[in-house]
């Protein structure tokens, strides 16, 4: 007997899903291009996967080769993919990551931004060096 239609559609949206992910996943961890590496489909795939593995591994690929990386607004295509995946990595990995990133933004000349933390914007920052530093400060204090 065949499924009812209307159990089909998702069944089917469903497995396209898990097909483009694969795909994407693919796609990444092979990669070989880091300056124009593809840091929004990353980020979505560490957003999407539940298992530390693969987490683990598109983090590491996005990671390769930060410095060479460097140029203006480095922090705003990189950061999603950390924000995404820190929590995947051995803490000492974490650490470093996050390290790498400050270094790399302190070396860049900063850029202006308008960044608000909370409802009453209150809390403002107008530095692009200092938002990017703020957005991992929480990885750099974790005990």
């Amino acid at each position: 007997m065949d499924p009812p239609a209307v159990l089909v559609g998702p069944a089917r949206q469903s497995h396209a899903r898990t097909r483009a992910r694969r795909c994407a996943y693919e796609y990444v961890i092979g990669y070989d291009e880091p300056s124009s590496f593809p840091f929004p489909v990353a980020s979505s795939l560490m957003n999407w996967f539940g298992d530390d593995e693969r987490r683990r591994a598109v983090f590491r690929r996005a990671d390769c080769g930060v410095a060479s990386r460097a140029g203006p607004h480095f922090g705003t295509t990189s950061l999603p993919v950390f924000v995404a995946g820190w929590k995947a990595l051995p803490e000492e990995e974490a650490r470093e990551a996050a390290r790498e990133i400050v270094r790399v933004t302190l070396s860049q000349p900063d850029w202006p931004i308008t960044a608000t933390y909370d409802h009453d914007q209150t809390v403002r920052i107008t530095s692009g060096r200092m938002h990017s530093i703020f957005t991992i400060l929480h990885v750099l204090r974790r005990p």
